[in-house]
């Protein structure tokens, strides 16, 4: 199961390049991030339900937003050099 599995990574990883090319031409780079974010999201819920995984507490949501938006600006942020 576990070669399938890492096939299965490696075919998708590889093809993120030609995805991503051929959906600049419809979506600016902010829309295809956005999206991105939402697939993943929705991927991660079903595979957490899956699981049976429990959804955090109301009063961690606060500083999850805040941890997942500062990661998120800053991994965009033009670094030195990047400008």
């Amino acid at each position: 199961m576990i070669p399938l599995l890492l096939a299965a990574t490696l075919v998708l990883w590889a093809s993120a390049f030609v995805g991503i090319r051929f959906a600049l031409r419809a979506y600016n780079p902010c829309e295809l991030a956005v999206l991105r974010f939402c697939v993943a999201s929705a991927v991660l819920l079903l595979v957490g339900r899956a699981q049976k995984v429990c959804l955090p507490a109301r009063a961690d949501l606060p500083r999850l937003l805040l941890l997942g938006t500062t990661g998120v600006l800053l991994y965009r942020s033009p670094g030195p050099g990047r400008a």
